[in-house]
């Protein structure tokens, strides 16, 4: 450096220094994104950027709700938190829940399993739903092999069962485990012979209410989609 050009260093304000400093290290990146900009036009493949999640509240949470609907507890809850969230259509089903000062994700679980509900993230955002749902809508990426539940309400999950394994042979078919029907044993005494036992109930039918489905993964998310299109409200007539 000779005396001339040390000398208009030391005049050069210090800012114009910064600046000219920020304007040569912002070529770099200009540069690289023409090469990558030339790198696609010559058809080769660049990775998509991956699906952000959506950006969680630092906020704590509680929550006392009894005997309210499971669907209108989560609108409330995401709108108290402002976290992008969509509730697909699910059943009526009241829920009794409480519990302070949680975070969001820990909050988010408990009104889940409160409503044995599962959730997604889908292009940054909360998918909630019933499990069956999202196993349909969403398969999850490399998925060869599916275990599904599903709770019937309008019909019998022997009969659906059934149904099942004659139209979809390669998968494996079956009902779930048997409920237990309390029974007062004694004749309604309230002394020390009187017992209560759990006995099954005695028509199958009403047993379980729950089909497992087992094998290839996108024969079971077809035969969720039967489930849910054989499990419809009967038609009524009304009678004047």
């Amino acid at each position: 450096m000779d005396l001339r050009t040390a000398l208009l260093v030391a005049i050069l304000p210090f800012p114009l220094l910064a600046q000219a400093s920020q304007n040569q290290g912002q070529q770099y990146p200009q540069k690289q994104n023409q090469q990558s900009q030339g790198q696609q036009d010559q058809g080769q493949q660049v990775a998509p950027p991956p699906v952000a999640a959506p950006a969680l509240p630092k906020d704590l949470y509680s929550l006392d709700v009894n005997r309210q609907d499971i669907g209108v507890v989560l609108k409330e809850f995401a709108h108290r938190t402002g976290v992008p969230m969509t509730i697909l259509e699910m059943p009526t089903q009241l829920v009794t829940l409480s519990f302070k000062n949680l975070p969001f994700e820990r909050a988010l679980a408990a009104i889940l399993t409160a409503g044995a509900l599962d959730q997604r993230v889908v292009d940054g955002a909360y998918v909630v739903g019933m499990p069956v749902d999202l196993k349909v809508r969403y398969p999850q990426p490399n998925e060869r092999e599916l275990d599904a539940t599903y709770r019937c309400r309008r019909v019998g999950a022997q009969s659906l069962a059934t149904t099942l394994s004659n139209l979809l042979p390669g998968l494996k078919v079956g009902t779930g485990p048997l409920f237990l029907s309390p029974e007062l044993n004694g004749g309604g005494a309230t002394g020390s012979d009187s017992q209560v036992k759990a006995i099954s109930a005695t028509d199958a039918s009403f047993r379980t209410h729950d089909v497992v489905i087992s094998g290839p993964a996108d024969l079971v998310r077809r035969a969720l989609t039967l489930c849910q299109k054989f499990d419809r409200p009967r038609k009524q007539v009304r009678i004047s």
